[in-house]
Order: C-alpha cells, then sequence, then structure tokens
C-alpha cells in the first residue's frame, strides 16, 4: 500500500484533530434538566472485577458533557457503574468543546499521562495511536468477553490497521446511508419502493411522467455527489473495491469506475435529481421531500428524528439503497460505519485496567444502548438489537431493523492515504453535474492520485 510515513509529531496533531470532530452518531437535541436525571434502565452483566475490592480511580475523558440527551444518559450510565461499584472512583474529566477536548487530549499524550478511558473517531491517523501504545489493543477482552462483543455490527474497522494487530476501541456512536420514501407518493404511481437500481429507474420514470421529481439532491453540497458515489460503488463494485482504489491497485479511471460516473451523469440528465441540482443544496433538497415534490431521499441514520418531526411524518418509509440485480452478492453492503468510540489506555495495568474494561463495557452493552435509546427517544445504534416501538418512533424501529445483516463501508475516498481526495472527488463530480462528462470526471480524479505519487 502507498502509504505516506507520518511523523509521530504530525500523527498527533492529525489524529487529535480526527478525535475532536464531530461525529455523525445518535446525538438528541433537546436539553435535558440533570437537576433530576433519571436512573439507567436495565441490568447489564458485565460489571466491575469482583476479584478484588482495591480501591481504584481512573479518568475518562469525553465530549459528552453537555446537557444534551446522548450525554446525559451516558452520564447517568457512568454513575449507576459507580454507584454498583464503590471501590471504583471516576474522575469525568470530559469537555463538550472541541478545541479544549484537543488541547487537553493533546497535551495529555505529550506528557504521557492519557486518561484510563478516552473517545476517538478512529481513521488512519489513529493508527500511530496504536504503534505507539497511547490506546490499547483490545481484541483479546472483545473475543474473551462473547456476550458482550458478539451484537455489535461490523464496524470495527476504523480501529484496525494492516500495520499493527488489534482492535484499539469500541464504537458507541453509528450511522448508514439508506433511502426514505414517500408512501403516499408511491401509492400514486401504482409502485413498490426501489428493491435493485433497474427498480429505482423505473419508479423514477414514472414519477418524471407524474410531475415528481424522484429523488431531489442539493448537490451544491458537494458531500452528496460523494454519498451517492459511495453507494453506488458499493453495491456495484463491492466493498473491496473501496480498498482496491486506496492501495492503488484499481484507478479511477480504470472502466468500472467509468461506467459508475455514467450512472450518475445519466441520471442527472434524466432529471432523476430535480432541475438543476448543483444549484440547491441539502435542506433545500429536504424541503422538496417534506413538501411532497421528491419522491425518494437518500439521507443516513441522522436524519430519521428530522423525519420523524417532519410535516410527512407518518407518509415516511425506509429501505436499504437499491442493488444492480446482477450483482445481488453485494445487496447488504451500505454506506455505514462506527462514529465515535472508546478507547483504553495503552499505559492502564492491573486494576485500573480491569476498572476501566469494566465501566467501557458497561457504557456500551445492549442495556446501555436501549438505556441511551429510551433517553433520546431514538437513535440509531452499533449494535444488534430490538427496538421497544413503545418507547421509540417507528422509523427508528424499522431503520434497526434493517441493518442486522449488513456489511458497511465508509465513502471510498476515506480510506485514502491522500488527504485532498475527499475534497477531490467530490468536487469533481459536482463539475459532472455542471457539464462535465463522465471520462473527463474520471480522469481528473486519477490525475491527483498520479501527481501525488511520482
Amino acid at each position: 500500500m502507498l502509504r505516506r510515513k507520518i511523523s509521530m509529531a504530525l500523527a498527533v496533531a492529525i489524529s487529535v484533530s480526527m478525535l475532536g470532530m464531530a461525529g455523525c452518531g445518535s446525538g438528541g437535541n433537546t436539553a435535558v434538566d440533570t437537576s433530576a436525571s433519571s436512573a439507567a434502565a436495565g441490568t447489564s452483566s458485565t460489571s466491575a472485577p469482583q476479584s478484588s475490592n482495591e480501591k481504584v480511580a481512573i479518568r475518562i475523558l469525553t465530549r459528552l458533557s453537555s446537557n444534551q440527551p446522548n450525554a446525559v444518559a451516558f452520564r447517568d450510565r457512568v454513575k449507576e457503574f459507580e454507584d454498583k461499584n464503590p471501590n471504583i472512583t471516576i474522575e469525568d474529566q470530559s469537555i463538550e468543546d472541541e478545541a479544549s477536548f484537543n488541547t487537553k487530549f493533546k497535551t495529555a499524550v505529550a506528557s504521557g499521562d492519557v486518561p484510563e478511558l478516552f473517545q476517538t473517531y478512529g481513521g488512519a491517523a489513529f493508527g500511530e495511536y496504536a504503534k505507539s501504545g497511547v490506546a490499547a489493543d483490545l481484541s483479546a477482552d472483545l473475543e474473551a468477553d462473547k456476550t458482550w462483543s458478539e451484537p455489535f455490527l461490523p464496524v470495527f474497522e476504523n480501529f484496525q490497521f494492516k500495520d499493527v494487530e488489534g482492535t484499539y476501541a469500541v464504537p458507541y456512536e453509528f450511522f448508514a446511508v439508506a433511502l426514505f420514501y414517500n408512501k403516499d407518493l408511491f401509492k400514486q404511481i401504482g409502485a413498490e419502493p426501489p428493491k435493485t437500481i433497474e427498480e429505482f429507474e423505473a419508479v423514477s420514470e414514472k414519477f418524471k411522467a407524474a410531475g415528481i421529481v424522484p429523488m431531489a439532491l442539493g448537490e451544491k453540497d458537494v458531500w452528496r455527489g460523494g454519498h451517492l458515489i459511495a453507494n453506488l460503488i458499493d453495491k456495484k463494485l463491492g466493498a473491496q473495491k473501496n480498498m482496491d482504489l486506496a492501495d492503488r491497485k484499481a484507478r479511477y479511471d480504470d472502466p468500472d469506475m467509468v461506467e459508475i460516473f455514467k450512472i450518475i451523469n445519466d441520471w442527472a440528465k434524466k432529471g432523476y435529481f430535480g432541475d438543476k441540482p448543483a444549484t440547491y443544496d441539502n435542506n433545500a433538497e429536504k424541503a422538496m421531500f417534506h413538501s411532497g415534490k421528491s419522491a425518494m431521499h437518500m439521507n443516513g441514520s441522522w436524519y430519521v428524528p428530522e423525519a420523524t418531526a417532519s410535516p410527512i411524518a407518518d407518509k415516511v418509509g425506509v429501505v436499504p439503497f437499491p442493488y444492480f440485480s446482477d450483482k445481488p452478492d453485494n445487496q447488504n453492503v451500505w454506506m455505514g460505519g462506527a462514529g465515535g468510540a472508546f478507547c483504553i489506555s495503552g499505559k492502564a495495568e492491573g486494576a485500573k485496567r480491569d476498572a476501566a474494561l469494566s465501566l467501557l463495557k458497561y457504557t456500551t452493552s445492549v442495556d446501555a444502548f436501549k438505556y441511551y435509546q429510551k433517553v433520546q427517544k431514538g437513535g440509531i445504534f452499533p449494535i444488534k438489537m430490538e427496538s421497544d416501538p413503545s418507547v421509540v418512533d417507528r422509523l427508528t424501529v424499522e431503520y434497526s431493523n434493517l441493518l442486522n445483516s449488513a456489511e458497511f463501508k465508509a465513502e471510498v475516498y476515506s480510506y485514502d492515504p491522500l488527504p485532498t481526495m475527499s475534497d477531490k472527488v467530490r468536487n469533481e463530480i459536482q463539475g459532472m453535474f455542471s457539464g462535465q462528462d463522465p471520462e473527463k470526471t474520471a480522469k481528473n480524479i486519477q490525475s491527483e492520485i498520479d501527481k501525488n505519487t511520482k
């Protein structure tokens, strides 16, 4: 793999930035009064080790310090853990503000005194922390406790690296991109939501004939095209294609990739995304869906709360992004993955490591995620569990049920060692919406790699 050698100092800077970035998780938006926070619901099979009553103190550093529902629910769980394990004292050093969090973590890394439990968003640069021992390998712990580890969805790749063995974090946030649709509009044209790309194209033609935009796409926000191509690559070429492009075993101007660009270009010319999609943004796109002007809406799990609060809440359904009928093996490949995750310090030993691991299990167990979902009144999490329809909304239940057999891959360029690839791919796709031909788009993207790897 053509990986550039990153110095440790640069790795720390890059990784800290990644640790503090906003995650695509399941956080809520409504403030909660912490003066009377409820006790955590349910029990967990994971608790502090019973072999010793030794007094031990550990520290945690996350960004879950606000009065938002996700942060309140997490702190509830930590408090319950302390109540059940009086020999363990937890010092919560968490800071919500990104810059302050980054500064505090960077200082801890530089001093060699990282809190026993800390937050990360993973990624390639985080691998430097794995190699340097800042984060501990948790693979043996996950293997030893199947009750804890088996319910997790397969979203650990952000915390696993080719050049160092092990798993270095456990996810607590999650995202995946699906296809939302207006049930009434589908009834109007007498069709079911599409399972395949071919069905997507067929219903799109029917919607066009009825004067309805099939799937508005606010490509003024370039990440919309980025999400679209990620889904098409996953469904047409499979999960491995992402890695082959990053490892330079494949090229963006290969015929199979040019075909993907041609599909997007063809759909745009046919009007599947609406009129001049590069001139309006994601907010306008959602407004079209909520007003019944667009029949389908590609978006992530973070959109579920907005959908349930929209004027068409009772009309919104959700299905996986369609797959190609000649590639059925790829139908369960989703664009998605872990958001935030928790690590244990590589320097934590003995009773401190045992306590940190027990807290990690307690805050990432099935019971914990059920409690988080209850407090937030929804949310999609990185775990297989049955959502209680008496506690959360219908769409959350439907969305969660789709994920149990899925395989997840992030956007194709997120695996690339070249940091400019995210902007390059997205901007070139936007250019295609403005008239650039698919072959030129593919060539321009590949040239970014070629000029930086000579």
